[in-house]
């Protein structure tokens, strides 16, 4: 009777334990989004639009603004299913073709990533609750999203070896799906 009892109790602890770890949430795999990306290695911020279609595997980044540099603003398309990026010169419509030999990485929480915690992002009264993950494979990752609707907030890449942060990415004004399906079509000078 005790050890029954006992059993019982460990079997409650445990559940109980394991019904507080979070389950991993699944992000819009459609947005369209601004984005600042901070490249802590050349030390520059820029602007983006971006629209984004996880299920093609497609990302196009249109600059709206670089700061610490004096370089003209561009647009980058991204399709890597494709195996294929383009790089627009938006001042002189100049584009650059080029392979991509890096596999698509969605803006959302690895399968192999760990839970690091719950919070509250702002003060607790705005009731922007999130989460953040990590995952290390060969460089660490840690990724910030909201916790109603999985939406990024922020992700840290860091140097494989290192781990000497090598950029952030800061996401705000998120829309779920896409609003300019025209935005992964190079323009006609990339066909030249």
């Amino acid at each position: 009777m005790m050890q029954s009892v006992l059993g019982s109790i460990l079997v409650l602890v445990v559940g109980v334990t394991f019904a507080q770890f979070p389950s991993r949430c699944m992000s819009p795999q459609e947005m369209q989004f601004g984005m600042t990306i901070t490249d802590h290695v050349k030390n520059t911020i820029t602007l983006y639009t971006v629209e984004y279609d996880a299920p093609n595997e497609r990302v196009a980044f249109m600059e709206t603004g670089v700061f610490s540099t004096s370089r003209q603003l561009h647009t980058q398309i991204y399709l890597y299913r494709e195996r294929t990026m383009y790089d627009i010169n938006l001042a002189t419509k100049e584009c650059t073709k080029q392979t991509l030999d890096m596999p698509f990485r969605p803006y959302s929480i690895p399968a192999n990533a760990t839970f690091i915690s719950d919070l509250t992002v702002g003060d607790p009264w705005e009731e922007v609750f999130a989460q953040s993950w990590s995952e290390i494979d060969g460089a660490l990752w840690i990724g910030m999203f909201s916790f109603k609707k999985c939406i990024p907030i922020r992700q840290h890449h860091f140097d494989a070896g290192t781990f000497i942060e090598g950029s952030t990415m800061d996401f705000f004004d998120v829309v779920t799906g896409i609003y300019n399906p025209g935005a992964f079509t190079p323009p006609a000078e990339c066909n030249k």
